[in-house]
């Protein structure tokens, strides 16, 4: 039976008595913190469907260096490659994120439009069963939280106990793509539509410094008037191969011709996109995080799962690029010298 609690009428928590010692049950492999640091420090991963591969490049650099966060806070796609951070599961992770095609794409979505989505989820979930079994929350090597959205109240859902498969897939029910998830007497979706970003999640959860990680690079240029850009090769590529196979959510050729309806993915996916960007903007400005790293993610589509290999090496680059702050923030003597007034510097430009 999973306990819920309210929060100031704003969120709603799913088990909220956790005791853990966020020092305690670090990786064994992991370099022992020979000191404590003066400030927790969190890792805020944003939601964005394929985009949220570029969060296991990013992932891989802290551990390649030994930068451990104190806790992780993932929303969406930022659940899963933070839930395999946590249990030490990232090399698993890449695995299957390379592994896919368009076509092996569609052997995961078994469909189910009868049941509030158009994909029912289930043999996804078996996978995080095969990667994760039946792991707790909070038995995870680093304390971990995750991101969902009540469907019926609109309420925010943090996860910090009780099954991680659980949590995580309500945490990427993207809503009229995935059928939604049922938790004690509630029904979850999609973190993003409340919490994209999950900042404020992290700060709740004790955190002093918290290093947000957004999957959006355009985000400093909303209301902007800039041109259409061409569409890439690739997907232009992959949209005629599963409209011959008679896949209905990708449309033939391009996806920037406004000449042409939008496929029903298409309006899905973008409709939440912008949601998610505009409450991002918000959240910047209420909950700004000490440092924020926006990967180049510009010219990939948010379903293009397909792309693991691009999107890997730009969310290394990004964590490359600011190895010195990371270090700063996350080595075992790391001291309080990163102020908000620096936060919403986009410093990956």
């Amino acid at each position: 039976m999973v306990d819920v609690f309210g929060l100031e009428n704003l969120s709603r928590w799913v088990g909220l008595n956790d005791k853990r010692d966020p020092q305690k049950d670090r990786l064994s492999k992991f370099q022992p913190i020979s000191q404590p640091r003066p400030k927790k420090v969190a890792l805020a991963l944003g939601g964005g469907a394929a985009l949220g591969w570029a969060h296991i490049g990013f992932l891989q650099v802290l551990k390649e260096h030994k930068l451990i966060p104190d806790m992780v806070v993932g929303t969406s796609i930022g659940a899963i490659a933070g839930a395999a951070f946590a249990s030490d599961r990232l090399n698993e992770l890449e695995s299957f994120a390379r592994s896919l095609t368009p076509r092996k794409m569609l052997t995961w979505m078994d469909f189910s439009l009868a049941r509030g989505g158009l994909i029912n989820g289930e043999k996804l979930a078996k996978e995080l069963h095969n990667h994760f079994g039946n792991s707790k929350i909070e038995d995870l090597a680093i304390p971990f939280y995750c991101v969902a959205t009540d469907l019926m109240t609109g309420e925010e859902v943090w996860f910090n106990k009780g099954d991680l498969v659980s949590a995580v897939r309500a945490s990427y029910a993207i809503p009229g793509v995935f059928v939604p998830v049922k938790t004690g007497n509630r029904w979850l979706v999609d973190g993003g539509l409340t919490n994209p970003l999950p900042v404020s999640a992290a700060r709740h959860f004790g955190a002093d410094k918290v290093i947000a990680i957004m999957l959006d690079d355009h985000w400093k240029n909303r209301g902007s008037i800039v041109e259409t850009g061409s569409i890439a090769p690739s997907f232009e590529a992959t949209s005629n191969l599963l409209s011959d196979i008679h896949f209905p959510f990708f449309s033939k050729g391009s996806s920037n011709d406004n000449n042409e309806k939008p496929k029903l993915y298409r309006v899905i996916i973008r409709s939440i996109s912008i949601g998610q960007e505009k409450l991002s903007e918000l959240q910047l400005s209420r909950f700004p995080p000490d440092l924020l790293i926006a990967p180049r993610l510009a010219g990939i589509e948010p379903f293009e799962f397909y792309k693991a290999r691009t999107l890997i090496h730009r969310g290394r680059q990004a964590a490359l690029l600011n190895l010195p702050q990371l270090e700063e923030m996350l080595s075992p003597d790391a001291i309080d010298d990163i102020s908000h007034d620096e936060s919403l510097e986009d410093i990956s430009s």
